[in-house]
């Protein structure tokens, strides 16, 4: 296993400059990039739009999904520079926990809509 053999290495990109040298090196952290990047700009599409329905059907103010995707952006560059998250699993800790309670709230209003 790759992981035994060097056991030093804690990241895709030092692991790939071991491996297959700078070029390979420059393959892996372009690769990764641009996956982390696709996942960012959809997760942030996706959060913006359905904003965007939110609010129109809440209030009836009407503006573009760009506009909330251009808001949520504004927070999300400082924490992209974060260097370690590990503070940030009690968040995540709370955030599973409304997740759960939000989904036993649709299974209830379902199971009351059907019954």
């Amino acid at each position: 296993m790759v992981a035994d053999r060097y056991p030093q290495i804690g990241s895709y990109s030092q692991l790939s400059l071991k491996v297959f040298g700078k070029k390979g090196k420059f393959v892996v952290d372009v690769s990764i990039w641009i996956m982390q990047m696709s996942v960012c700009i959809s997760y942030l599409f996706f959060i913006g739009t359905q904003l965007g329905q939110i609010v129109e059907t809440e209030t009836n103010f009407k503006v573009e999904a760009w506009f909330y995707i251009l808001l949520l952006t504004i927070p999300a560059m400082p924490i992209c520079w974060i260097n370690s998250y590990t503070f940030a699993s009690y968040f995540s800790i709370a955030g599973i926990s409304v997740a759960l309670i939000g989904m036993a709230s649709i299974f209830a209003y379902c199971v009351n809509l059907f019954a």
